[in-house]
């Protein structure tokens, strides 16, 4: 076989080309292949891409589909052959690693940002070969990376995060970024901040921990170059760290207080994005703290701020903390924008938020709905911990039907999917005394039961189904 690609490889037909055999170097290093749009990025040195696309799909070397935006791949048997007979210099390897750190970067943004839709799609179209650059060689084997190399890598991670999370790419990353004696804070932070991609996955405690360890690393003086750029990062750092300590922390004075210090702050950042969110973020604390008049307070400002920002995502965010306290926005229209972002992660969150304020509002179809979404798409990106919570959610709204058996069935599914996540040990043993309740509901059905409602609803009564009158209460 070996013998027979070099007869092409090496043929005078391919030699008189001199862009042919550059462009076939590169494309041998992205083995999911790339479209010819996306090629200038890759090929960044080879001068007559057209022609050497030509020569090399004539020689058999390379394949176009058409079909596929043009897709092109280099045949698997030709790209191991050009990585085993060593056949791709040092350059290439080099250059292609630099163009893929660009074009990762020229991607990158969070997902509260109006691009994200697009740069998402970007990076998830080249996902195989970024992976295969930038995480190619296992973490023992890292030589020290360039910044560049570091920050494309944090970058992807943050893209990763926020689509389809794991873990072994944020390790990779942490590796990397601590890789120099002399690393940067910034990046050393940044790197341990990805450590809350253990949240998406349902572990929360661990998440907290790293949100802890980052936000103290951005907080500690140095002679890192770009204050500013540091103060920001802080800042959203901070802003994560007290989402995951009102769900992780018990001491509600603790939350309070750190909710309080993040927001002081960010108030002295020109960044009114990130100032918004952190007063968002302090009003849902106080508002769990059962301060609802200053909750509102907050909220409203960060509302404010948001809009005059058009930050779509943020606002929709903001719409569940200030309904609750009884502010009256169109639930309908918040979630139209959320499908406008086109990001599963987004739209998971959302729907499940919108599902308990319509449960709440006895709006009971149309939060079947959003509880219905929020679990398909939870299964999607792979987020157990939103999956087990939708779960419980369909137990708790098979209950306002009266359908016990249903209900007995999704909590024991919930009760499941905790398992593994941080949430478990309360989560679990609330969804297994719903079933225990249910067993002594179907053993007597003239018995009034109350039920526990789900974690994320704020009314921490016992909810009682429709029962005929002429039931009895029960003490259970």
């Amino acid at each position: 076989m070996n013998r027979s690609i070099s007869l092409s490889v090496d043929s005078e037909f391919v030699k008189q080309d001199p862009n042919a055999l550059p462009l076939l170097a590169i494309l041998s290093l992205l083995p999911a292949g790339t479209t010819t749009q996306n090629l200038r990025w890759w090929a960044t040195s080879v001068k007559m891409i057209p022609s050497a696309i030509a020569t090399l799909s004539d020689a058999g070397l390379l394949v176009e589909n058409k079909w596929e935006k043009s897709a092109l791949f280099v045949i698997p048997v030709v790209q191991s052959f050009m990585q085993q007979q060593g056949r791709i210099a040092e350059e290439i390897r080099n250059q292609v690693q630099f163009s893929c750190c660009e074009y990762v970067l020229a991607h990158a943004c969070r997902f509260d940002d109006p691009t994200f839709p697009k740069n998402s799609k970007a990076l998830a179209a080249e996902d195989t070969n970024i992976q295969s650059i930038l995480f190619g060689s296992p973490p023992s084997q890292l030589t020290v990376p360039s910044d560049r190399t570091i920050e494309a890598l944090i970058a992807f991670s943050w893209h990763r995060y926020n689509t389809k999370p794991a873990l072994d790419i944020v390790n990779h990353a942490v590796t990397a970024a601590k890789a120099k004696a002399s690393g940067v804070k910034r990046h050393i932070a940044s790197a341990v901040w990805l450590g809350q991609t253990y949240a998406q996955l349902g572990n929360r405690r661990t998440s907290y921990s790293h949100l802890q360890e980052a936000y103290r690393l951005f907080n500690t003086p140095s002679q890192d170059p770009g204050g500013d750029e540091l103060q920001q990062l802080s800042g959203q750092c901070g802003i994560d760290l007290v989402d995951t300590a009102r769900m992780v922390l018990q001491d509600e004075d603790e939350i309070t207080f750190l909710a309080w210090d993040v927001e002081t702050k960010c108030a002295a950042l020109s960044d009114n994005i990130i100032r918004a969110r952190s007063l968002m973020h302090l009003g849902i604390v106080l508002q769990q703290a059962q301060q609802p008049q200053e909750a509102l307070r907050y909220l409203g400002q960060a509302r404010t701020m948001l809009k005059a920002a058009g930050n779509t995502y943020n606002l929709i965010k903001s719409l569940p903390g200030c309904i609750t306290v009884r502010v009256g926005y169109a639930i309908e229209g918040a979630w139209k924008h959320a499908q406008l972002t086109e990001n599963v992660s987004i739209q998971t969150d959302i729907s499940l938020d919108f599902g308990n304020i319509l449960f709440n509002g006895n709006r009971d179809a149309e939060a079947w709905e959003y509880i219905e979404i929020s679990l398909m798409k939870a299964s999607y990106t792979r987020k157990r911990l939103l999956s087990a919570q939708a779960l419980e959610y369909m137990g708790y709204g098979y209950l306002r039907r009266g359908d016990y058996q249903n209900a007995y069935r999704a909590y024991e599914a919930a009760a499941e999917k905790y398992i593994g996540t941080a949430a478990v040990p309360v989560t679990s043993r609330r969804c297994k005394k719903n079933m225990a309740r249910i067993k002594r509901k179907e053993e007597n059905t003239d018995m009034i039961i109350g039920f526990h409602r789900p974690g994320l609803d704020i009314d921490n009564t016992l909810f009682y189904p429709p029962v005929p009158a002429s039931a009895s209460v029960s003490s259970f």
